[in-house]
């Protein structure tokens, strides 16, 4: 730490890191592909490609109720001019 003439504090940092390699690049796992549809009903329906269906998580009262709310939300910010904030 150091101070000049005219009063301010300076602090110098120093410190070592160890070099990581760079990620590999990205390969699609090998198997059968899955598709998630999100929605209100259920929550999440996944399916493979064949349209066969694998697991539905059903929706909770609380999921379709944050829902709703943030609907209403979205339409007023919809509703609002642009630029006045």
């Amino acid at each position: 730490m150091s101070r000049d003439a005219g009063g301010t504090w300076y602090a110098s940092v120093c410190f070592q890191r160890t070099a990581t390699p760079a990620p590999r690049a990205y390969r699609r796992p090998a198997g059968a592909a899955v598709g998630v549809d999100v929605g209100v009903k259920t929550a999440a329906v996944v399916a493979t490609a064949a349209g066969t269906l694998v697991a539905t998580l059903e929706a909770s009262g609380a999921l379709r109720d944050a829902l709703s709310h943030l609907g209403h939300l979205q339409r007023a910010l919809s509703r609002t001019q642009k630029g006045l904030r």
